[in-house]
């Protein structure tokens, strides 16, 4: 299992930010990585809300289903995402910075199965460049809110 954590910190109001990020699908307007993100139920946004996330690493596309397995509004929002050799499990911790802004911390478990688990090593370096432009397409993102 590969854990990567990134924190990012920005002026923009608490409530703003945290209601923008819990909704997955503005996924793909801050992670350079993603391609396309769409819920795929309605309703309110609540556990079991479930969503279709393509994203491109290395060149190469891969869609991964997710399902919000943990919301509790202006605290957590937890994500697991299951695809061909891969479950990821995606967390937002969100806390108060000072000024009334916001912290951000991501945290991602990835579990690799099959093949994959060979190349874990690699993919660590990998996804650890990924997290990298997710955090820097996050702060520009919240930072324009």
């Amino acid at each position: 299992m590969i854990t990567i954590e990134r924190q990012v910190v920005t002026a923009t109001p608490f409530d703003r930010v945290t209601a923008y990020l819990s909704d997955f699908t503005n996924t793909a307007d801050w992670d350079p990585h993603t391609e396309k993100c769409e819920r795929l139920d309605s309703g309110p946004l609540q556990a079991g809300a479930r969503y279709r996330n393509v994203q491109k690493v290395a060149g190469k596309s891969s869609e991964l289903s997710y399902e919000l397995v943990d919301y509790r509004p202006a605290e957590q929002v937890k994500l697991v995402g299951e695809g061909k050799n891969l479950k990821a499990t995606e967390t937002l911790i969100f806390d108060a910075a000072e000024g009334g802004g916001a912290k951000v911390t991501y945290r991602a478990e990835f579990d690799f199965s099959g093949s994959s688990q060979l190349a874990e090593p690699a993919l660590k370096l990998l996804l650890s460049k990924v997290a990298d432009d997710g955090a820097e397409g996050m702060q520009r993102a919240l930072d324009q809110l």
